[in-house]
């Protein structure tokens, strides 16, 4: 599965020019246009032409976004969709624990400000729980104190949202296996 993420310049509601998808001989994908030959899996590559990141995927990873936002949850689930991830979502701590409870994420994305509980104190829930997902907390005002708080219930990361595309490349990388030399 090929990932592309627009250049840092892109804005929204600009089109994004389509891959150019090949093979190669060893059967893994290609962009041909870019230059640079035949990506390996889990390796980036930009295209000097359109600017735009791609990564393939060797696995469909699976996320979890959990936030309080109608809005934002859906932009974000939009937006992990079109990079191949398969995303649930929800807006509250209950909901996310009821889910848990019969399904398995690779990632789980949590806001700090729910409806019934703070981001960190869900994070420490589902590590109670043995939730081994990369957990992801967030915000839309960074402070030192609120990542501190989410660290310390067990969160690998910390991030404002809403989530850019070279977060989500280093993030989906990583969870696809990193790269490959």
């Amino acid at each position: 599965m090929k990932l592309i993420f627009p250049p840092r310049d892109f804005q929204l509601g600009q089109a994004m020019e389509p891959p150019i998808a090949s093979s190669n001989s060893s059967g893994h994908g290609g962009n041909s246009s870019s230059g640079r030959g035949p990506m390996h899996f889990g390796g980036p590559s930009q295209n000097p032409s359109n600017g735009y990141f791609s990564v393939v995927n060797r696995n469909r990873p699976t996320a979890l976004l959990l936030d309080g936002d109608r809005i934002y949850r859906m932009v974000q689930k939009g937006i992990l969709q079109h990079y191949g991830v398969d995303t649930q979502n929800v807006d509250n701590g209950t909901a996310a624990i009821n889910v848990l409870m019969g399904n398995s994420f690779n990632l789980i994305v949590i806001d700090i400000n729910l409806p019934d509980m703070d981001g960190p104190e869900i994070t420490r829930q589902m590590r109670a729980m043995g939730v081994g997902s990369k957990i992801v907390g967030t915000t839309s005002c960074w402070c030192e104190r609120d990542r501190q708080a989410f660290l310390n219930a067990g969160a690998d990361e910390f991030f404002e949202k809403p989530l850019s595309s070279e977060t989500l490349l280093i993030i989906l990388t990583e969870l696809d296996g990193g790269y490959e030399a």
